[in-house]
């Protein structure tokens, strides 16, 4: 999974707080402002989350009471586009989050999260409205080229130290 590997870091990176990303992701995202929102929040784990619609190619279709062998339709929205919160693939990890990983288990981070909020440890996400492209797809990758040339000084902005 893509916690798990955080298992065999060294225990002296273990024992600090961590930024951790995905690779495929491009975004002008401060991490001194997550890292300082983290903070303010007292979370064990922080994930930078961004608003972002999601398109069903299909007509959906609400039910309601049985008709005989059907179902009553009580509403009918073709193809809508629906608002979601989304991780965006970076998060600020405390120490303690990582106890929750186990070398040698594979472990995704919605696992790490159910198993962090099952336990009663706060998480929290910060919302970011900047630019942000999950290059996971090729089609995707085209347009982190394209974009990249558009906001280059935006991107390449001289690095800030973050307190991690």
């Amino acid at each position: 999974g893509t916690v798990g590997p955080l298992a065999f870091l060294p225990q002296e990176t273990k024992s600090r707080r961590l930024i951790v990303m995905n690779g495929d992701l491009l975004t002008t995202l401060r991490f001194n402002d997550l890292v300082a929102a983290h903070e303010e929040s007292g979370a064990v784990l922080t994930i930078a989350v961004m608003r972002r619609p999601i398109k069903v190619e299909f007509g959906v279709l609400d039910l309601g009471a049985e008709i005989g062998a059907a179902r009553e339709i009580t509403s009918y929205r073709e193809k809508p586009e629906i608002e979601s919160t989304v991780s965006m693939g970076v998060y600020v990890f405390e120490p303690e989050a990582l106890n929750y990983v186990t070398p040698g288990e594979s472990l995704d981070i919605p696992a790490l999260i159910n198993r962090l909020l099952a336990d009663g440890r706060p998480v929290a996400g910060y919302p970011f409205d900047g630019y942000w492209l999950d290059i996971g797809r090729h089609s995707d990758y085209q347009q982190a080229i394209d974009d990249f040339e558009k906001i280059r000084e935006q991107l390449l902005a001289p690095a800030q130290e973050v307190r991690a």
